[in-house]
C-alpha cells in the first residue's frame, strides 16, 4: 500500500509499476488483459501510443492516460488524478491533461 499526501488530503491507493511485476515488455491488449486477469481497478498509464480505435467494450476496467509519466507534476495534482480515477467506468478510456 502506497500513501500519497496532497495538501491537507491523504489518500490510501495500492499502486503497481508494471516493469516491477514484469509486465515491462506487455503492450496493449496484453497488458489490458494481464491488469484485469490481475484483478486491477483501473490501468494508469502515460503511454500515448495505445491506440484509440482500440476495442474497449469488452474491457472490465478502465484506462487513465496520463500526459507524462515525471512523478513531480503528478505528485502536484495527484489528489485531481484520484478523483478522475473515482468517474471512471469499466471499459472507458479517459485522457488526462495536467494543467500548468
Amino acid at each position: 500500500m502506497t500513501s500519497f499526501s496532497s495538501g491537507s488530503q491523504d489518500m490510501d491507493l495500492t499502486v503497481n509499476i508494471a516493469k516491477k511485476m514484469g509486465w515491462a515488455t506487455l503492450e496493449n491488449s496484453n497488458l489490458l488483459t494481464a491488469a484485469e486477469t490481475g484483478g486491477f481497478d483501473v490501468l494508469i498509464t502515460a503511454d500515448q501510443n495505445l491506440p484509440d480505435p482500440q476495442s474497449f467494450t469488452t474491457r472490465r476496467i478502465p484506462v487513465l492516460i496520463l500526459s507524462t509519466n515525471y512523478w513531480l507534476p503528478i505528485e502536484r495534482v495527484v489528489a485531481r488524478v484520484a478523483s478522475a480515477i473515482d468517474f471512471l467506468e469499466a471499459n472507458q478510456v479517459v485522457r488526462w491533461e495536467r494543467e500548468e
